[in-house]
């Protein structure tokens, strides 16, 4: 890739998403915690623990099942985020 729109200091990640929901959570459907955790994790922007603690109060009642789900795919995308 040439250059970056947002500048020189710009980082670009290719993060499998799709493929990390579905051969470490199951389902495909929590891709975008994957990248959320990526995008916390490379950026800094705010802090992990911070995200996690706050599912039980942006997820509603009746997803609270898949807090866990949610937490664990938060975690492997900053995985994926932190790899050089």
């Amino acid at each position: 890739m040439e250059g970056c729109a947002l500048g020189d200091d710009c980082k670009v990640l290719s993060i499998p998403a799709n493929e990390v929901a579905e051969s470490h959570m199951g389902s495909v459907r929590v891709a975008n915690m994957v990248m959320l955790g990526a995008y916390v994790a490379a950026s800094g922007v705010v802090s992990m623990e911070s995200v996690i603690a706050a599912l039980p109060e942006v997820l509603p009642p009746h997803r609270h099942k898949f807090i866990s789900l949610n937490d664990k795919a938060l975690r492997k995308g900053a995985e994926f985020a932190n790899l050089d």
